[in-house]
This record gives C-alpha cells, structure tokens and sequence, in this order.
C-alpha cells in the first residue's frame, strides 16, 4: 500500500492568541513528507509573529481578506499533498488523528473524504464527547445514511492505544442535502480524486463548507470514522458559528438550490424531499423576516414556501410596525410558539 502525504490547511483571520495551539497539534501528528499550510485572511494582528517559533515547518500563505472559503480555497490550491487536511485556528487536533484516515484512505482507494465525531471544550473549562449528534439538528440512523459499520481494524491496522471503533462507508449525497453530518475540522479529502468539487463557497459568510461538502458527497464515496478525532474549542472571539439565523438559512438556500437544486437525476429521484426541505427553510426566513419588521420580504418568502400557517399570512399582509407590535401581543400570550 502507498504512503500518502497529508497536507493540512489552516485558515485563520485576526487569531494569534489561537493559531499557535492548532499549529502545535497538527505538527504533532504529522510524518515525514506532510505539511502545514497556514492561510491568513490578511490578518492585522500579530499573527506572523505568533508563526515564526515554528519556521520552516510551517508554510505562512499571506492573503488578501476576501473571508472564509476563499482562504480555505486558496489553502487547498497551494497544498501539495495527496490527501488536504483541514484545520480551524481555533481547534485542535487528537494525536492520532491523521494516522486513523491517511490508513484508511490508503487502504481504501474508492474513499473520496473521510470525517469522524469530535468533541467539545467550552470557555469554562466544560467538556462534551461525541458531540456530532448534538451538533445536528435531529437524530440520524447512520446506517441509514451510510451503511452497516464495520470495525475499523478490519481496514487497517489501529494505532497504539486506540480501542477499535466502527466505520461507516457509503453515498452521503441525500442525506447531505437536509443536514450538514461533516465538521471541516475533522475532514480529509484525496485532492486528485476531488479535482472540482474542493471548492468552498467564496461569496457566503456561512455555509461555504457545506457547500463543499455536497459537492464531494456528489462526486465520490463518504466514510465516517465513528470516533472523536478533534476537540472544537469555545472562546469569547468571531466564530462563523455565531452567525444571524436569517443569514443562516439564506445561505442554506443558496448552497441547496446551487448543488442539489439543479442535479437533473437527483431531482428526477428526490425533487419531493427536496422541496420539503427549501419550504421550511423558506418559512425560516418568513418568520425571521417578520420579525424584524420586514414584511415585504417575508411576504416573497411565503409565496416561494408555496404553503404557509394562516397566522403567518396573516401576519406578513400587516405593514412592519404592526408586525412588531402582534408579535409582542403574541409572545405576551404564549402564542409565538411558531412565529
């Protein structure tokens, strides 16, 4: 079986107080032949100097500021390895983290992208495993989605200390379309294999990934290494997470109707679920709109929803001062429940 060199690509904008503990756990897991890409977002804070204890084991890709996923593209470009590797600057990484998918990768050639389960260390110290079911809006049967797992030493041999745990390998393209399962922290991705589809959204302040996502879901074979492989680290600084729920699902519309929303046979095959999916979003926006007084624009949103509550109808004929005030009288009397 070939060795597969790992490229691993960290974005980061305005983190030298974080950059260096992502960079210190990626270092730590790499092999001979790996790299570490650094694209800074045309930072203006100190984040070369952050950098420079570590040399020449880090490439420092200095970029214009144009925002997450044209960092994460340009990251992904200058990578020369086989297999990229992404990493956010607030995160970090477990030790055995790329020894788990580069074997599985080079055991499995038909895998496109591989992701796992990651756990969570909040600002108080707080911590929470497993936390990808937590993470998603509903629960999902992973076998399901991807298939029966089976027990990762039957692919390849389990690094020193490591219990066995599950894989599951499989087409993750519909399920992908309703709920994002892959956190970019914990992705590895064959780069050859991907050629296109490596591509995150330059125009979107969120969302960018699960536009990726979809893209490789569609051009390729999924596994999921049911394991933690990452911690995501809680801080009081910007995170893309902490984004408005209106722009939120704008960006959620955008990336359905851009991957899913014009795949002539996924539509032929799951153009029903696939409206389902765009009218709550729709309705999402509604009543987000609504509530900001927005009444036009919630009123556009409800007619592509198709179908609508009468109380959000009724709602959206008001002008956006009125709207305001019955939503008021609404939450007052406990009747906000679906606005």
């Amino acid at each position: 079986m070939a060795r597969l060199p790992l490229s691993v690509v960290i974005p980061t904008y305005n983190r030298a107080h974080l950059v260096a503990r992502s960079v210190r756990s990626a270092l730590a897991t790499l092999e001979p032949g790996d790299e570490v890409v650094v694209a800074d977002d045309g930072s203006t804070d100190d984040t070369r100097g952050a950098l420079a204890p570590f040399g020449d084991r880090v490439r420092h890709l200095v970029l214009p500021h144009r925002g997450a996923g044209a960092t994460r593209n340009d990251g992904a470009a200058a990578a020369r390895g086989p297999l990229v590797a992404f990493l956010d600057s607030d995160d970090e990484w477990f030790a055995d983290k790329t020894l788990l998918q580069r074997r599985l990768h080079e055991a499995r050639e038909d895998v496109l992208f591989s992701f796992s389960d990651f756990a969570v260390r909040e600002e108080d110290g707080r911590e929470e495993r497993r936390f990808l079911p937590k993470w998603q809006e509903r629960a999902w049967d992973l076998e399901q989605v991807l298939g029966p797992a089976v027990p990762y030493s039957s692919i390849a041999p389990l690094p020193a200390g490591r219990e066995d745990f599950g894989v599951r390998i499989g087409d993750l393209f519909q399920a992908e379309m309703e709920e994002n399962f892959v956190a970019t922290f914990t992705l590895v991705v064959r780069k050859d294999l991907a050629g296109d589809a490596l591509h995150f959204s330059p125009d979107l302040r969120t969302c960018d990934d699960w536009e990726c996502f979809g893209r490789l879901a569609r051009r390729g074979t999924a596994a999921y290494l049911d394991t933690e492989t990452a911690w995501q680290n809680g801080h009081p600084g910007p995170r893309i997470t902490r984004i408005d729920p209106l722009v939120f699902a704008q960006a959620r519309l955008t990336v359905l109707d851009r991957v899913w929303g014009h795949d002539e046979a996924f539509q032929r095959a799951h153009g029903a679920r696939y409206r389902e999916v765009v009218t709550a979003l729709e309705l999402v926006r509604a009543r987000r709109l609504l509530r900001a007084g927005r009444s036009t624009e919630a009123r556009e949103a409800l007619a592509r929803a198709g179908h609508a509550p009468l109380s959000l109808r009724a709602l959206a004929a008001l002008p956006g001062p009125l709207v305001r005030g019955a939503l008021r009288l609404l939450r007052g009397r406990g009747d906000d429940r679906d606005q």
